[in-house]
């Protein structure tokens, strides 16, 4: 039995197919037992039922995001074109179907693409907001340039470096709730304002955990968990190794190389090359040995992108 998901348009497709199947169905139902034509045309109903199948199955495809909308066309056309048909109603029913969930998929990926623009808009918006206390515009957005490039090459799809890109840029959102005699100390932190400050990964935790549309939903994990260190020594929870979401850190890699080349209260910036050094020092410690590598091994053109 269908159970409805959160999603309106897709149980509104949902609707229309099985509105339009009853109708593909009508032929068999009225004439099954009292037309012994059909007995005389079996293959060429199994090949009608064939056509139903293959139907049915690239539009589960579609919704999967197993194919895109061409290729569910072009089977459409296929299974019109190539299959015999013995009933015209069939034939028709199909194409009413398919012209009718065409334009409803039109309109929800405009729907849905319109929604995402939104929503990486309010990411962006979020990211200045995150850094503005603390780094240069210039510099939040090369946090997220080099995470990029690091994700790149671990060969993450586009969807993963999308999220991946929209968390670089607020994985300190959490800090907007840090005081600025805190955030911005020129001295040593005590021991309270030390807690206060690591609070920051769950404050914009629970800012951002309702959003679960993928790849944005992985921008939480990225804020949560983006100070873990690879032997277990980082906050919240001492996660270590591959316990850590790859995206935290990547981000927890780029955000030190960041921090380490920008003047703060208590110090000068280091150089880049002193940076690297000190990337190099902390691989299997604070970050990924994997990640370190890829790191060293495009220095030159990290290099490149900073300056």
């Amino acid at each position: 039995k269908y159970k409805k998901t959160s999603i309106k348009e897709f149980n509104e497709l949902y609707d229309l197919l099985m509105k339009n199947l009853e109708m593909i169905k009508a032929p068999y139902i009225n004439t099954i037992y009292d037309n012994e034509i059909l007995n005389k045309n079996l293959n060429v109903l199994k090949s009608e039922n064939i056509a139903i199948i293959m139907f049915l199955d690239s539009f589960k495809k579609l919704m999967y995001n197993k194919i895109n909308f061409r290729t569910f066309e072009l089977a459409y056309k296929r299974i019109i074109d190539e299959l015999p048909f013995e009933s015209d109603l069939i034939k028709e029913n199909l194409n009413v179907l398919f012209e009718e969930l065409s334009l409803k998929i039109i309109e929800t990926e405009n729907i849905k693409r319109n929604y995402y623009e939104q929503i990486e808009i309010l990411f962006q918006v979020l990211g200045e907001i995150s850094e503005i206390r603390e780094y240069s515009l210039k510099k939040n957005r090369l946090l997220g340039d080099l995470s990029i490039l690091i994700g790149k090459k671990l060969n993450l799809d586009e969807l993963a470096l999308k999220g991946l890109y929209y968390g670089a840029l607020v994985h300190d959102i959490g800090k907007s709730f840090i005081p600025d005699e805190i955030l911005l100390k020129s001295e040593p932190l005590n021991e309270k304002e030390w807690k206060i400050i690591k609070r920051h990964t769950k404050y914009g935790f629970l800012l951002l955990k309702n959003i679960n549309v993928y790849p944005f939903s992985v921008i939480s994990k990225i804020v949560l968990t983006h100070h873990e260190k690879w032997n277990g020594s980082g906050y919240p929870y001492g996660l270590s190794e591959d316990e850590i979401p790859i995206e935290s850190r990547i981000v927890s890699l780029i955000d030190t190389f960041i921090s380490l080349i920008t003047d703060k209260p208590y110090r000068k910036a280091y150089s880049l090359d002193e940076a690297l050094e000190i990337i190099k020092s902390e691989r299997g410690k604070s970050f990924d040995p994997k990640l370190v590598d890829i790191f060293v091994k495009n220095y030159n053109e990290i290099k490149k992108l900073v300056e």
